[in-house]
């Protein structure tokens, strides 16, 4: 597993309840862990506060309650993934220099396929600016990436072709070829990116029910129904 930082998605927010802990969404969904012990306590309130690797989280976890059971925090950790509440930064040094916030549930971070000729952007792929932040979403993914780092949007770039993590690593100057790795992962969760073959050619190209679908009009598709994604939906009255 990439060593991604982990931490509350920024929709969702860590309540106390009684002797219950409440990780609440701001869409009215809530996720409820009744008289947590100090274990899944302190894990729960480095995830909302701070965040980290995962290994350093269970750690943590356990100096609090040393005689309770690993195994429960793992499983934790998972059901807060599957449930889209975690989100996924990709660090240089202190710095997140990208994050993935996942958009709906289920949810799960997709490994890179290891027989893959190389990854190409799919033609779904979309940048936008909102607010202050950079943007890379995709109507076929439920997942949306953040770049703080300008540099990164030249990888992006790159990635119009065939790339590899080490052909992209030889290309730039500062990333390594693990935290390119670790953009790629982030990427191709978010559907960003997939697989290609010698020719570059993706599955999406030779898909039936894609290859009658423009850009624009996936797009309205995905956005214009609930299940995908956690934008306001309907009438907003800006």
């Amino acid at each position: 597993m990439f060593p991604f930082h982990l931490q509350l998605h920024p929709h969702a927010q860590l309540l106390p309840d009684g002797d219950d802990q409440l990780i609440a969404k701001a869409r009215g969904e809530a996720l409820r862990y009744r008289a947590p012990g100090n274990a899944i306590r302190a894990l729960l309130t480095t995830l909302a506060e701070t965040g980290g690797e995962r290994d350093a989280l269970i750690n943590l976890a356990q100096t609090a309650e040393p005689e309770g059971e690993l195994a429960r925090l793992y499983y934790l950790i998972n059901t807060l993934e599957q449930r889209g509440l975690i989100a996924y930064a990709l660090m240089q040094g202190e710095k997140a220099v990208a994050r993935l916030e996942p958009m709906a549930a289920p949810f799960r971070l997709l490994p890179l396929e290891p027989n893959a000729a190389g990854f190409r952007l799919s033609r779904f792929a979309l940048m936008r600016r909102d607010g202050e932040r950079l943007l890379l979403e995709s109507p076929l993914g439920q997942a949306r990436l953040q770049l703080m780092d300008e540099s990164l949007a030249g990888v992006i770039a790159r990635l119009a072709v065939s790339q590899t993590p080490a052909s992209l690593a030889s290309a730039l100057m500062d990333p390594t070829t693990e935290q390119l790795a670790g953009l790629l992962i982030l990427l191709r969760s978010a559907h960003l990116i997939a697989p290609c073959d010698a020719e570059g050619a993706l599955e999406e190209d030779r898909d039936t029910a894609l290859r009658h679908w423009e850009f624009h009009d996936l797009l309205f598709h995905s956005r214009s129904r609930m299940g995908r994604h956690d934008y306001p939906l309907g009438g907003t009255f800006h």
